[in-house]
């Protein structure tokens, strides 16, 4: 007796073991299915944070400022190792939809909207068919709008430029607030006297707020914020995800690893941030692979 009930718990675990392992096949080939026939394992993506660019103002360069030569220089290093620059909608797609990133994709982005990476940065990128994302302050892009005789080394692009910009292909706008700049130089930290909900409250309207104003003058609604100054706490995060930003650009630096499985790589995205008075050898040899 004890022989047959050892013999029948021994079937039973086979046919147990056989019915797991059906499971898991049939889970995998349907991963497969929807990964293109691989298991997506990852990529690689640096992304490299800029501001502001002046011409023969050496003076003026330095930590937030690089020379429209570096700015090419840095082009240069980059194509001639094989590197591709991609934009937030393609992250996108390739999340949503499988979309192959390049073998060696890498993001360059600028921040705050000076008008001179219209002057300068946004014809290399006709040239050489590069792309490049601008997040934009609203207030700022508001407030010169309606001026005249600007000076390159301090004004910003008016609404007009960032819709030709943004037609062309070359550069993709994204939000990097309205007025949260002006917050005593915190960003989007919270006040000492304000409640959890004021707080909340004030960050989803001024949001919002550059939200509507890339979409009535840019045309496209913006689908990534970018953190003012990299200020950066949960309450905040988990507001602007709600609000329907997948993708969120910060200031800690570190290459990114992007998967398709998984929403919290194309969140939180680091950047390294390019100064000027180094070469493009002595900057990118900091975080990316030798040849």
């Amino acid at each position: 007796m004890d022989r047959w009930i050892s013999k029948a718990v021994m079937v039973g675990s086979c046919l147990l073991l056989a019915a797991a392992i059906c499971i898991i096949s049939w889970a995998e080939q349907n991963r497969d299915l929807a990964t293109g026939g691989h298991v997506d394992e990852g990529i690689a993506l640096p992304i490299i944070m800029y501001h502001h660019t002046l011409k023969n103002t050496p003076e003026a360069l330095g930590k937030f400022t690089i020379s429209p030569s570096e700015f090419e220089s840095d082009l240069d290093y980059l194509q001639h190792r094989g590197y591709q620059t991609i934009v937030v909608q393609d992250l996108l797609d390739y999340y949503d939809r499988g979309k192959p990133l390049p073998p060696k994709p890498v993001m360059i982005t600028f921040d705050d909207g000076y008008e001179s990476g219209y002057a300068y940065i946004y014809p290399i990128l006709k040239q050489r068919k590069e792309k490049i994302v601008l997040s934009v302050i609203g207030t700022l892009a508001d407030e010169y709008s309606g001026l005249k005789n600007q000076s390159l080394n301090y004004s910003y692009a008016t609404w007009e430029q960032l819709r030709e910009m943004s037609d062309s292909g070359v550069v993709e706008v994204q939000n990097h607030s309205y007025q949260l700049h002006d917050n005593e130089g915190i960003g989007v930290s919270k006040h000492s006297f304000e409640s959890k909900e004021d707080y909340q409250k004030r960050l989803m309207e001024d949001l919002d707020k550059n939200k509507q104003r890339i979409v009535d003058f840019v045309g496209k609604e913006p689908t990534a914020f970018t953190f003012p100054f990299g200020s950066v706490n949960q309450t905040a995060r988990d507001t602007i995800w709600k609000m329907g930003y997948r993708v969120t650009l910060g200031c800690e630096e570190g290459v990114n690893w992007i998967t398709q499985d998984e929403q919290e790589s194309i969140r939180n995205l680091r950047r390294y941030n390019r100064p000027s008075g180094i070469s493009s050898e002595a900057f990118f040899s900091r975080f990316l692979p030798e040849e």
